[in-house]
């Protein structure tokens, strides 16, 4: 696997750094060397240098609508989540198959039979983990955002879907299969327009394989880290605080080493809000810093401490896909490809891309990855993140990608992990520190 940076497009004359990279390929040992260059003359404005560009292809991840809660604070009243919550919004249906990413039969979703287990039944009788009416609308709405700018305005997009246009991967996870789908029925306005081109197929993978959230089910490797460092989170004086803050009002009095996790304490109040669900007054003074603890946790869980990134773990195989994508743009048909992704992906992708705004991803929040072509053959990327064009540094530095390894280890000193995470990948000392990782 060629060896890669993204180098950020500035403007020339003015210095001042868009949120577009300039693509040169060189090839030299096999390794494509992207060079920084400045925007030709009369493009000193984003806008100026889109409008004399060639779209190629966008990448879309996006995060599943609004769900019940995974996670509830026992100690306090439950919320109620009621059956009226759930079902299908007429107007996000739409004739859809979920087939493996492979071609054949959709696989068993281990962790979507653990949301459906009696034992995981809220208050009001509807399991955790479900994406609900409120969630389904906020995925039709981003489709509706996504048909305005590539159908309606860059005319990237035909106005009815075409199967070799789009390609709609997703977590095998329902919540997610049916952001897919609702989001599908906004991008191509189904509620109006019949569609006659049969079900569209959205691709999903066996757990084993999956990329599409952090996958410590099957990399020792990646779950023994994540251990570790979200350890060193918890430990953190603001956390501590905040935690100590959060049980006090809860009632919730430690015991053998267990404590309030502020992920959940945050997944709990975050779905009682967006529902329309009463938080307890004494907790929802709290929220906002609730919010930034349980992010702070999350990204150093997810990436590792700042000192000592290990973005490859979380987000390495996507990173490839995308890469492969760009790669491929002039010659694959595909026009749009949309990922029905998590937050626990969402997160180490946006820091590896250099623009996370240290907050939560909101649901059916969206990272959008634009690949651009001009007249001489360079490519050119825009990053957006939940609809904002943004400056990152989108630079990735990988030695090899093989199949599926068999073992796992860990070598920090030398930043070199081999994990089963449906690569196996190779990371030096040098490449960690060019990929600002």
């Amino acid at each position: 696997m060629a060896s890669i940076k993204f180098a950020k497009l500035v403007s020339a004359g003015l210095g001042t750094s868009l949120g577009i990279y300039a693509i040169r390929h060189k090839q030299t040992h096999r390794n494509i060397v992207l060079a920084e260059r400045n925007i030709p003359e009369g493009l000193e404005t984003e806008s100026n240098a889109l409008n004399n560009l060639q779209l190629l292809n966008v990448q879309v991840f996006g995060r599943h609508g609004a769900r019940t809660p995974i996670h509830i604070i026992e100690t306090i009243e439950h919320g109620t989540y009621l059956p009226a919550f759930m079902g299908d919004l007429p107007y996000t249906q739409i004739d859809y198959e979920v087939k493996d990413v492979s071609g054949d039969v959709q696989p068993i979703s281990l962790m979507e039979n653990s949301y459906r287990d009696n034992n995981r039944i809220l208050k009001g009788g509807v399991y955790v983990g479900q994406l609900t009416k409120i969630g389904q609308d906020q995925m039709y709405m981003l489709g509706k955002t996504l048909r305005k700018k590539y159908v309606d305005e860059l005319k990237l997009l035909s106005p009815e879907i075409k199967d070799n246009e789009v390609y709609i991967r997703s977590s095998n996870v329902e919540r997610n299969i049916v952001s897919a789908r609702c989001a599908m029925a906004g991008l191509f306005n189904t509620a109006y327009t019949p569609q006659t081109n049969g079900p569209i197929t959205i691709y999903v993978s066996d757990a084993t394989n999956e990329i599409l959230y952090p996958n410590t089910y099957h990399c020792p490797t990646m779950r023994t880290l994540f251990g570790k460092w979200i350890k060193q989170a918890w430990n953190l004086p603001s956390t501590k605080r905040i935690r100590q803050q959060v049980q006090e009002r809860s009632d919730y009095v430690e015991k053998d080493g267990k404590f309030l996790n502020l992920i959940d304490v945050r997944d709990d109040l975050i779905a009682r809000k967006t529902h329309g669900i009463e938080i307890p007054n004494n907790l929802e003074e709290l929220l906002p810093e609730i919010e930034t603890c349980a992010t702070l946790i999350a990204t150093i869980q997810l990436c590792g401490p700042p000192e000592k990134r290990h973005l490859n773990l979380s987000v390495g195989p996507v990173l490839q896909v995308i890469q492969e994508n760009i790669d491929q743009a002039e010659k694959s048909s595909y026009k749009l490809f949309f990922y029905a992704s998590h937050d626990s992906m969402l997160l180490p992708l946006a820091v590896s891309l250099g623009v996370f705004d240290d907050k939560w991803i909101p649901f059916a929040g969206d990272l959008r990855i634009e690949c651009y072509r001009d007249t001489i053959g360079d490519k050119y990327i825009r990053t957006l993140y939940c609809g904002k064009s943004v400056i990152g540094e989108f630079r990735l530095d990988r030695k090899t990608y093989d199949d599926l390894c068999e073992t796992q280890k860990e070598d920090e000193e030398r930043h070199k992990l081999e994990l089963r995470t449906g690569y196996k990948i190779k990371i030096t000392e040098e490449a960690t520190t060019a990929a600002g990782m």
